[in-house]
């Protein structure tokens, strides 16, 4: 069992979602899975897009940051992955990224398990 903020997890999902809808072109792919992982579930969005430049890896999760492949005047203000991160944070979670081998990325939000003597 986990306890969520349905609400919340909602959102941070469609914000994954997303932003993998942004920037993988025609043709490509968006896939969903979740899975029990480390006293937690996992749940992994991954694209077949443009990927995540080196040099954006560690900033793609702050407020306002919009990555090199984004600056193209797209009307989107930075703050969708930011919002992840603080939904993550407020259920006790976490959430990473990484280029997959090939081409796209792979976002993984990460919610613990709820001890059982808290239900």
């Amino acid at each position: 069992m986990i306890e969520i903020d349905a609400a919340l997890i909602e959102r941070a999902l469609a914000n994954l979602v997303e932003n993998a809808l942004r920037y993988t072109p025609a043709g490509g792919s968006i896939a969903l899975s979740a899975a029990a992982a480390d006293a937690g579930i996992s749940i992994n969005v991954n694209d077949t897009g443009c990927g995540i430049a080196n040099a954006d890896m560690e900033r793609v999760f702050e407020r306002f940051f919009q990555s090199t492949h984004s600056r193209e005047g797209n009307g989107h203000a930075g703050l969708g992955l930011a919002i992840v991160k603080r939904v993550a944070a407020l259920h006790n979670g976490h959430v990473a990224v990484r280029n997959r081998s090939g081409n796209g990325a792979c976002f993984t939000l990460w919610l613990p398990l709820t001890p059982s003597d808290s239900l």
